[in-house]
Formats: structure tokens, sequence, C-alpha cells
């Protein structure tokens, strides 16, 4: 098992595959108890009826350029996170199961593989559900997430989800984790 106390990411990855991450992201998902990073943020959000219900469900923040702030809690089954994009608070709980990282956000919950290397770390989807009830992950295969470290040694980040080739959204930007 793990070792108690392993945050969650050290948990998922390994110790090895973890510590070869660059230094913003061990930072960033090393730390114990609570903490906010402050940034800056691009959101592009699609508009209409569709994109506007699946926001409003899940909390996705309109499309906007500015600060960000996430305030991560490292409890021991997991991390809430608490992302406030210009005003708009966005809140969703990661936690590990089956040497997967789950995502629960409003009615969904998105379950990834994890693909750590020495530039960054990619999030793929394997599996979701919405309100409870299993949907086919190839669903989601437009949904991608990466996170890199950028020149100054930042947290870089760069998530969006797709459905048939139209993007619902799509935000980018950087965390000061440095310590």
């Amino acid at each position: 098992g793990a070792p108690a106390g392993q945050p969650l990411f050290a948990r998922l990855l390994g110790d090895a595959a973890f510590a070869r991450l660059p230094a913003a992201l061990r930072a960033l998902h090393g730390g114990h108890g609570t903490r906010t990073l402050h940034g800056e943020v691009e959101v592009v959000r699609a508009r209409g009826p569709f994109a506007a219900c699946v926001a409003w469900l899940t909390r996705l923040p309109p499309s906007l350029r500015g600060a960000i702030a996430v305030t991560i809690e490292s409890v021991a089954d997991g991390e809430t996170w608490r992302r406030d994009f210009a005003g708009h608070r966005m809140v969703s709980r990661l936690s590990d199961r089956d040497a997967h990282l789950h995502e629960r956000i409003g009615p969904a919950r998105l379950v990834f593989a994890l693909d750590p290397r020495t530039d960054g770390m990619d999030w793929h989807v394997v599996g979701a559900r919405a309100f409870g009830v299993p949907v086919p992950a190839r669903w989601f295969a437009g949904v991608h997430a990466r996170e890199s470290q950028d020149a100054e040694g930042r947290y870089r980040f760069d998530a969006g989800l797709a459905f048939g080739g139209w993007t619902l959204i799509r935000y980018r930007g950087w965390l000061d984790a440095r310590t």
C-alpha cells in the first residue's frame, strides 16, 4: 500500500515517476494541507443552449482572460480543487481508485489514466459517469489535459473538452507553484 500521508499524485504515479516530473508539477501536486496558488488564465467557451446547459451543470467558467486562483485542499482520501476564474468559481474533487485519478465535477465523474513524462503529464479519460450512470468513455475522447513547466518555472495547464470536433471549452494558463 501507499505510505500514510503520501500526496494523491505521488500515490497514483509511484515515487519514481513522481520524482521525474518537472519541479513545478511536483510542487503543485506534492503539497499537504490547504494552499492557494495564483496565476493567469484564458478561457474560451462555446455558445449555444447545449454549451450553456453543460456549463451550468458543471460550473464551467465563461470565456475570459484574467486572474485565476486555485485553492487545493489535500486530505488523506484526495483533494478538493476550488478554482476562482476572475470571480467565477468551479469546484472539483479528486481521488484515486483502481490506480486511476477520479475527478467529480457537478453531476459528472471522469476517470483518468495519467501519463507522466520528464517534460510534463497528460491526463487521458478512460471512464465517465453522468448523474451516476456510466457513459461511453469514447464520448470524452475530445477531453485533453496537459500539465507542464514553463521557462519561468511556473506550472502550466492546458485543458479542453470537445465532442465530435466541437470544442465546448478550453482553458489554459499558469499558476505560480514555486515555494
